[in-house]
């Protein structure tokens, strides 16, 4: 579990220490602030061997996938799109890590990875130097260097080297963007590595807190596409899209968790789909999945009612360190975090503080 984290010259983060932060960790602030660029940090951190990194931020953003050169498509990120810049990403989980990003110029023989066929790769080599993203990964006894340039539609990616690193190395992070519905597809696949570990049941159980019909759950092909069906005690089942937004956006923030089982999942505004009054019971849900599976969650929202929700829904079920409020404010020169731990939540919101 992530319990520290600075972030430097991201986005809109000249640099943003948090020192604590819990298995459930929820973000507010005014619109702006970067809450939503946090977990876009968080991510990256996690996904920083995939070379369509960039492209699958812009995703989460709405954006599509874009041809272009590594200076454009890197330059949001920095800190007022000084590309002079170094990124770096820190953060503590059981030792410290480091994770950084420059811009640099180089000319090496790279992994190449063409965006519209994800599958084609190839090696190649540049004639002329070209403008490279350097990635520096660092934490103890573990280091890995890549190189990463874009240019005419392609990602090419040299890892060079790894020092004590693999894939299975990296904890897992899923990212539940708030403007892009998730595939399902994707969902299906998460369910059938949930079945694969006889999970079912324990899913079906947490989501009976707000559906107590539910008796099961399934995939079904329609067409090529899988489906998640529920059983509700009817004659035949159902799409669980049709049980409304409240089930089906808990379903799919459960999925999540129980795939990142022992990894992360960060939720951009978790309050999307959800009316106020079932919010203390899909908090509930949450925080029993989150000690099922071992799986840290960081969300973002900008409503009282699910901040209130929050207070009172994983009060009922977890100890006070297990949950954390963070309150992102802009001071005119940095962005500052404001902790509320669990009692203090409930003394400022006991006394009607704005807290947003």
């Amino acid at each position: 579990m992530i319990t520290a984290i600075t972030i430097t010259n991201f986005k809109g983060f000249q640099n943003l220490q948090i020192p604590t932060l819990s298995r459930i960790t929820l973000l507010g602030g005014h619109n702006n602030v970067g809450k939503t660029s946090l977990l876009e940090a968080l991510f990256l951190f996690h996904d920083r061997s995939n070379p369509a990194m960039f492209f699958q931020q812009l995703g989460f953003r709405g954006f599509p996938p874009i041809t272009t050169t590594a200076d454009k498509l890197c330059s949001p990120i920095f800190n007022n799109y000084d590309i002079s810049k170094t990124i770096g990403i820190s953060i503590v989980r059981n030792s410290p890590e480091q994770l950084s990003f420059a811009l640099k110029t180089d000319n090496k023989k790279t992994l190449s990875h063409n965006v519209i066929k994800e599958e084609n790769l190839q090696t190649t080599s540049d004639s002329n130097p070209s403008l490279i993203l350097e990635i520096k990964y660092k934490k103890v006894g573990v280091e890995q260097t890549s190189h990463m340039t874009i240019n005419a539609g392609e990602i090419k990616m040299e890892i060079k080297n790894g020092k004590n690193l693999s894939s299975a190395s990296v904890a897992r992070a899923i990212f539940l963007p708030s403007r892009i519905p998730i595939n399902p597809q994707e969902e299906a696949t998460r369910f059938g590595n949930v079945d694969v570990i006889n999970k079912v049941d324990t899913i079906v159980n947490i989501l009976k807190i707000i559906e107590p019909k539910l008796k099961g759950l399934s995939t079904i092909m329609i067409g090529t596409t899988p489906y998640i069906y529920a059983d509700i005690g009817l004659n035949r089942k159902i799409p669980v899209r049709l049980l409304g937004d409240g089930v089906s956006r808990l379903l799919s923030i459960i999925l999540a968790i129980a795939d990142a089982s022992g990894g992360i999942v960060l939720i951009d505004e978790v309050e999307n789909g959800l009316h106020y009054s079932v919010m203390p019971i899909i908090w509930e849900s949450i925080a029993l999945a989150a000690k099922e599976f071992d799986c840290q969650i960081i969300a973002t929202t900008h409503s009282y009612e699910c901040l209130q929700s929050a207070y009172t829904g994983i009060g009922k079920t977890t100890e006070n360190n297990f949950f954390t409020y963070i309150r992102l404010e802009n001071d005119g020169n940095n962005i500052i975090p404001k902790t509320f731990n669990n009692k203090l939540l409930g003394i400022a919101l006991s006394t009607n503080m704005e807290v947003r």
